[in-house]
């Protein structure tokens, strides 16, 4: 069923009340059609020029529409602004933008449409500043809007409603949903799960995904906002019929209580026999990693980039664990990521140790021998007490961190030795110092494989 349209001639924007800082437009959503959304932009005093937030390249000078002849974009020094074609103040902007799934360097995608008619939008690409965001925009508060169309509904921060809905946006923004599939609810997620999506995987994410949340919330304790799940299949794939020529793509993240999924190509609408078991099983793996990210931040911190094995590699042996506990993967799936994790960590580590590996480009080995640490640490603190697991090492983590402890390997390594015992620490700052020592037979040893 698609959006209901609404026609140009009715159309309403429906704005936030004026924001207490001057510097930020009032940012108004509408869709206008199931293809446009129209972005308004109000402020309060004139102004000469207001400046997007979020610049990954000048893609907006293409598709960005104006519907006032007299307003353009412009995009200098890697930044987007709005202004007057005649230099003067202005009040209100409005762009009509295709929602349309692309591709943008380091940044998640403005829209990820659902077969449906429905879309996912996400409000990061819409920020705006008056003049300059500067550096510090991390810290500052968007004021945004959106005009629910007739007979669809909103997802937003964990809550479904039909009703226009304003909000401050933060950071990098979040995904919210626009269009007229039911979600599934339970007491620790929100899902919504294209239904063009192949059965297999469909059916697999519908009923584990909850599931999976359950899982984590019992381990890890339930998270402040109740968490959403997006899966979506982009409403232009159509299958072609040609079961040679298939392409598949998907990108994905998470931001703050939400994880999402786009996918896209004809070869998704093929007989799964076409595009194989190792695609339907890495999207639960996905999934598994990145909902463990969101429990990962039951705690604010800072952390160092040289530390990221702490949580890519947790997220993935929380994914481990989840999978084969909760029964979604097979089994030699599960051994084929683990043993894929101790040959690539192996041979990240013969050029040069773990703590370098952002710096010479091998960022992947800390989601592999991070994995590797934390599933020994599993093992070990399970032999000395077997109510006791890596979900206990990270409650104790986190615990720390929210006391004031940095979000640290030191940190980390300490609560591990605490659990685990001394060995297990030891084994994890070979593999942080790329020891010589650390070979396949001590990994297999300390997997207990």
């Amino acid at each position: 069923m698609k959006i209901a349209i609404l026609l140009s001639g009715l159309y309403m924007a429906f704005t936030v009340a004026a924001y207490a800082d001057s510097n930020f437009p009032n940012v108004t959503l509408a869709l206008v059609s199931d293809k446009i959304l129209r972005i308004t932009y109000s402020t309060v005093t004139p102004v000469k020029r207001l400046a997007l937030n979020r610049v990954p390249d000048d893609q907006r000078l293409a598709r960005w529409q104006s519907t006032q002849n007299g307003l353009h974009l412009i995009h200098k020094d890697d930044v987007d602004y709005i202004e007057r074609k005649d230099g003067l103040n202005f009040t209100q902007a409005i762009f009509d933008v295709p929602m349309t799934y692309t591709v943008l360097p380091k940044e998640y995608a403005p829209f990820m449409p659902y077969s449906d008619g429905g879309v996912l939008i996400h409000t990061g690409r819409f920020q705006s500043c008056v003049y300059t965001c500067g550096d510090d925009h991390p810290s500052f508060g968007f004021p945004m809007a959106i005009k629910v169309p007739p007979s669809a509904h909103l997802i937003l921060d964990g809550n479904i409603t039909d009703k226009n809905t304003s909000w401050v946006d933060m950071q990098d923004g979040t995904m919210i949903y626009v269009g007229t599939e039911t979600p599934i609810e339970t007491e620790n997620v929100i899902a919504l799960i294209d239904p063009a999506i192949p059965s297999i995987i469909k059916d697999a994410l519908k009923d584990k995904f909850p599931k999976m949340m359950d899982y984590y919330a019992d381990k890890l304790g339930p998270l402040v906002q109740k968490p959403a799940l997006f899966a979506a299949l982009d409403r232009y794939s159509k299958a072609d019929g040609n079961p040679d020529s298939n392409n598949f793509s998907r990108q994905g993240g998470t931001l703050p209580g939400q994880v999402f999924m786009h996918l896209a190509g004809d070869g998704w609408f093929e007989d799964p026999d076409i595009w194989g078991e190792q695609i339907a099983n890495s999207l639960p793996w996905f999934f598994a990693h990145e909902a463990g990210h969101m429990y990962q931040r039951g705690a604010n911190y800072t952390s160092s980039e040289q530390d990221a094995w702490i949580n890519e590699g947790g997220a993935d042996a929380f994914a481990v664990l989840a999978l084969k506990e909760l029964e979604v993967s097979p089994d030699n799936y599960i051994s084929g990521r683990i043993e894929g994790a101790i040959d690539q960590c192996l041979s990240g580590l013969n050029e040069g140790d773990l703590r370098s590996a952002a710096s010479r480009g091998a960022f992947r080995l800390y989601y592999n021998c991070g994995m590797i640490i934390q599933l020994a640490a599993h093992r070990a603190i399970q032999a000395q007490n077997s109510d006791n697991n890596l979900y206990s090492l990270w409650s104790n983590f986190l615990n720390a961190v929210r006391g004031g402890k940095p979000w640290s390997e030191k940190t980390f390594l300490m609560i591990m030795t605490d659990l685990a015992g001394k060995e297990v620490s030891n084994f994890a700052e070979l593999i942080i110092t790329g020891d010589p020592a650390i070979t396949k037979e001590r990994i297999l040893a300390a997997l207990g494989r």
